[in-house]
């Protein structure tokens, strides 16, 4: 197989399509503000620490605030690896901060066949995770708007070029 017939094969990555649909959405008059806001919020929500809700929460969102689903929903996809990363320090930052102890003897019961305290360990240890989102992933998602903004208004200077 010779290296033309390989370039032709591969598919292309994730960033790479990511890449392509902002330049286009670039090119079809976006302005950069709502592109930079739709990612800087995409990517927020998109560590948000509870499992299964980042999708229905981008696209509210995204509703809400008039911004094209899909850039909002890239930032959420790219951010997915991170969401999961970063449960651990989000629960354990807001039981730093109200001073409590994490109690994972619920999940430990819970292997034993004991369901008795699943929905109150669980929804004790997501309100200490959202908690520790809360108290950082704001102040991140700000800057990121500024970052994201000041790189896609110089791409969008070349492009208009």
């Amino acid at each position: 197989m010779d290296s033309e017939t390989q370039k032709k094969e591969t598919k292309p990555s994730f960033l790479a399509k990511a890449k392509d649909r902002i330049l286009e959405e670039l090119k079809t008059g976006t302005s950069p503000e709502k592109i930079a806001l739709s990612l800087a919020l995409g990517a927020a929500i998109g560590v948000f620490p509870v499992i299964g809700t980042t999708m229905a929460l981008c696209a509210v969102l995204g509703f809400l605030l008039r911004l094209n689903p899909v850039s909002i929903q890239i930032a959420n996809y790219a951010a997915y690896p991170f969401q999961v990363f970063l449960i651990i320090p989000f629960l354990r930052l807001g039981s730093y901060l109200l001073g409590k102890e994490i109690d994972l003897g619920w999940a430990y019961r819970l292997a034993e066949g004991d369901t008795s305290q699943v929905i109150d360990g669980l929804s004790r240890s997501a309100g200490y995770a959202v908690l520790g989102w809360t108290s950082t992933v704001p102040l991140a998602a700000f800057l990121s708007y500024f970052l994201f903004l000041l790189l896609i208004r110089k791409v969008n200077g070349i492009i208009r070029k």
